[in-house]
């Protein structure tokens, strides 16, 4: 059972300063699906905050399980997908635990990143060893990127070795994210999550 946790845990971890405003919550909190670039790309991702993260299966398509009665209910898949994002926190105790959902072809996911202690003028690396500027979108160890492509690599995994598949792509490529600006907004994403099976047929990700 996912657990609720008040974001006084963390208060520190809001990026209140960022420019990008809130967007409004009668609309979900989350950039459009269609937006080819959603992340800030002079934004160190590995630095502490509240992250909001939906990442959907491959072409969209219904494999997680399906809404009844405002209800999603999880296929074997979608247990396993359920199971392996719980179990990221076990694994990685820098992150903590707030609400998700998984929907029939996408998660949500709402999470904290503990800040490492370093500062981040010394630790974002601006070139690589030629002089050339870092490559946008490299995974880095411990940033949003890493974490979420750890975390599809282990459901695609587990889904292979329970099905005695030999590979095979579950996820998109890319995925969506946001980050937290303040206690406000962190609500405000909380509680789309956890009405998301009642409000699907608003959701930009549904089928």
């Amino acid at each position: 059972m996912t657990r609720h946790v008040p974001t006084t845990v963390v208060p520190r971890l809001y990026l209140s300063s960022l420019s990008t405003p809130m967007m409004g919550m009668a609309s979900p909190p989350l950039n459009r699906p269609e937006r080819k670039v959603s992340r800030l790309a002079d934004y160190d991702y590995r630095q502490g905050g509240w992250y909001f993260v939906t990442v959907c299966s491959k072409d969209r398509a219904v494999i997680f399980g399906r809404v009844e009665d405002g209800a999603m209910k999880r296929n074997a898949l979608g247990e396993i997908t359920a199971a392996e994002w719980e179990r990221t926190f076990v694994l990685r105790p820098y992150l903590v635990e707030d609400v998700f959902v998984v929907m029939p072809n996408h998660v949500h996911l709402l999470f904290g990143l503990l800040d490492d202690g370093e500062d981040t003028a010394r630790r974002v690396p601006t070139a690589d060893s030629s002089g050339s500027p870092r490559q946008f979108g490299r995974p880095v160890t411990r940033s949003v990127s890493s974490i979420i492509g750890a975390y599809k690599s282990a459901v695609t995994r587990e889904v292979n070795r329970q099905w005695d598949r030999a590979g095979g792509t579950l996820w998109q490529a890319r995925f969506h994210d946001r980050i937290v600006r303040d206690e406000r907004e962190h609500e405000a994403i909380r509680q789309y999550i956890l009405d998301n099976p009642l409000r699907g047929h608003l959701d930009p990700y549904r089928p």
